[in-house]
């Protein structure tokens, strides 16, 4: 992450940008990748970092001889899936004594605190895509409509039992910045949350053979060997015996397909990017 982290903006300074975003400049590889981001010493900065991070990984490692126009995600909700499983190491007393430092005692003590914020978390997340979901349903249908800024208040109050000041009647609406720069983009963290938890349990399941980290009941592999390039043999040993028959998942079947597309186009000296617009 090193060649994310040096051309990145990551502190506060007067003018700047208050969000927090990952952005990779082009197609050519090595990827420009870069964050911004207003990094406080704080809990919520840590999970910011994590999740764009999280989108700095993947965009970093998408393969670079698939076709011009495929070097990116497959949707948004697979980078967001990446994006929030990290961004809930937050929450992991493993996690916080291993790589952050935690001290131990304390995460015994509020192991029950974090987990409780962590499902309230995903209860308000759940809550509020709902409502961006049925507003920009609404704000679409009809642009124009002069009644957004109660029906904006309406969906706050029945969702999130938040209620609106008296008298209020101003487009808060758009203070969301996805309303602007990402329009229908929220039902993606919903749909991140779900692969992300399945993305997570297959890899303790299938891909190390114990958990990934030690707060998870088991321990881990050591740092060397989880992080090193695992061949299918060494792979196939940690596996349940009904996974062993599969020669490939069905998804790097698919890869595997992409790339020999991608050799075939190259040494024939097929240009996919004009070809579509010839």
């Amino acid at each position: 992450m090193r060649g994310v982290i040096f051309p990145s903006d990551l502190y506060e300074r007067e003018g700047k940008s208050q969000h927090a975003f990952c952005a990779r400049l082009g197609r050519e590889y090595p990827y420009d990748v870069r964050v911004l981001a207003n990094v406080r010493p704080d809990a919520y900065w840590m999970d910011a970092m994590l999740r764009e991070f999280g989108h700095a990984v993947y965009d970093r490692h998408v393969n670079p001889r698939l076709p011009y126009l495929l070097r990116t995600y497959a949707h948004a909700n697979t980078t967001e899936a990446i994006t929030l499983m990290m961004g809930a190491l937050v929450d992991e007393p493993g996690w916080l004594r291993s790589v952050a430092g935690a001290n131990r005692e304390r995460l015994y003590q509020d192991s029950d605190k974090l987990a409780a914020h962590r499902r309230s978390d995903r209860m308000i997340l759940t809550r509020f895509v709902l409502v961006m979901y049925h507003f920009e349903q609404a704000l679409y249908a009809d642009p124009d409509s002069g009644e957004l800024n109660s029906m904006w208040w309406d969906l706050v109050e029945r969702l999130l039992f938040v209620y609106r000041p008296p008298g209020r009647d101003e487009p808060d609406w758009a203070a969301v910045i996805h309303v602007a720069v990402a329009p229908v983009y929220y039902h993606n963290y919903m749909l991140g949350e779900l692969i992300s938890a399945q993305l997570r349990n297959y890899l303790e399941s299938h891909i190390t053979p114990r958990s990934l980290l030690p707060e998870r009941g088991r321990r881990p592999l050591p740092p060397r060997i989880l992080l090193r390039p695992r061949r299918p043999r060494e792979l196939a040993r940690h596996r349940p015996a009904r996974h062993r028959r599969a020669t490939k998942p069905r998804v790097l079947r698919e890869v595997a397909r992409l790339e020999r597309f991608a050799s075939h186009t190259a040494a024939t000296g097929f240009r996919y990017q004009d070809s579509l617009w010839e």
